[in-house]
């Protein structure tokens, strides 16, 4: 079996903008964070999001994060 679904073209299914997310939406609800990639392979854009300082403190360090507001399919969050 071969990674990716078979795709060695691509390092993961998500794009920048989803792991983006992924992770500033975990950062936020400070979920204990996982790296479950090839750390030797990664490339310089997967580091700098998995050893941001500024997300790395709001995932260790925030307190009280809720939910600001929900509305017209828009959500904020603060933390």
């Amino acid at each position: 079996m071969t990674s990716h679904g078979g795709r060695e073209d691509v390092p993961n299914f998500l794009t920048h903008d989803e792991q983006r997310t992924v992770m500033t939406l975990w950062s936020i609800a400070r979920c204990p964070l996982m790296f479950g990639g090839h750390l030797p392979a990664s490339d310089d854009w997967t580091l700098s999001l998995i050893t941001n300082d500024e997300v790395l403190a709001v995932n260790e360090r925030s307190r009280g994060n809720s939910q600001l507001f929900n509305a017209n399919g828009l959500v904020a969050w603060v933390a």
